[in-house]
């Protein structure tokens, strides 16, 4: 049996594939151990659906937000083993799962909007290049925590249409004091930010809003894609909420600076599920 996992930053879908080919999914909460507390993650784990295949003999892959460091790789394979002690368990970085998800065995960039964003280049088999991320304080262009970070900030300084003011205050109930409260002292601060993604799709009419994710995506393109040597050359493939829902918005704004957009995938569990029902 295989048990494969894309754990993001809000949320990890799992497809655990049987002996018989049967495909069954899930979905938990993310697991990345720079945003949740090992205690929250070993919960998680152990009250999940996780404990029915505890006796059962499996191959994990788990593709996780936060797995490039090593730290992170063993502490996620050690919690991991706990719960499934007869599993052989792999720990792979999120960014591979969406280049496999997406490239299979063949050449592209790979970029993940989501909550938080990254990218890659990837050789057909190996990620061969990445530019690093830097999480939503220092970078993270692009996804839905950059976006709302951005808005926040124009909210508590007034820097905003009044009645995109208005919307935010009436809809979400937002003062000054909550939203500092919410970002510096309670957890996961990058979710809450990333929460406003609907309201910045639902109001891309304002030009306000329109200027403000534009803005997010081109900075994405210039601190990221645009490193890569060959980019004009390549195809580009994204994974993510982000990339899916505004995938209108991201196409026009890849234009201007030749960038060929392929495939976007709002989530790359079913690409990973191929990948490794095919012997991978």
């Amino acid at each position: 049996m295989k048990i494969i996992a894309d754990s993001g930053a809000s949320k990890t879908a799992w497809s655990v594939i049987q002996n018989n080919g049967e495909v069954k999914v899930y979905e938990t909460m993310g697991l990345n151990p720079y945003n949740v507390s090992e205690r929250q993650i070993d919960l998680e784990l152990k009250n999940g659906f996780l404990k029915d295949f505890r006796d059962v003999e499996s191959r994990i892959y788990f593709y996780g937000a936060g797995c490039s460091s090593i730290g992170n790789v063993r502490l996620l394979t050690r919690m991991l083993q706990d719960v499934l002690p007869k599993a052989n368990i792999k720990v792979e970085d999120d960014m591979l799962g969406a280049a496999r998800a997406t490239c299979s065995h063949s050449e592209g960039i790979v970029g993940i909007l989501g909550t938080g964003s990254n990218s890659c280049y990837y050789d057909g088999e190996k990620i061969a290049g990445n530019i690093t991320s830097l999480g939503f304080i220092l970078g993270d262009e692009g996804s839905g925590a950059h976006m709302g970070k951005i808005l926040m900030a124009d909210f508590v300084r007034k820097e905003m249409p009044q009645n995109i003011y208005d919307k935010l205050k009436n809809e979400f109930n937002l003062t000054r004091d909550n939203i500092l409260n919410k970002v510096y002292r309670e957890e996961r601060p990058n979710r809450f930010l990333a929460s406003f993604g609907r309201f910045i799709l639902a109001n891309m009419n304002e030009s306000y809003i329109a200027k403000l994710v534009f803005s997010s995506f081109e900075e994405f393109f210039k601190n990221t894609i645009m490193r890569y040597p060959r980019y004009q050359e390549m195809d580009i493939h994204f994974v993510g909420s982000v990339a899916y829902h505004f995938e209108k918005y991201l196409r026009q704004a890849a234009l201007p600076n030749e960038i060929k957009i392929k495939n976007i995938f709002e989530n790359p569990i079913s690409g990973l599920t191929l990948y490794h029902s095919n012997g991978d």
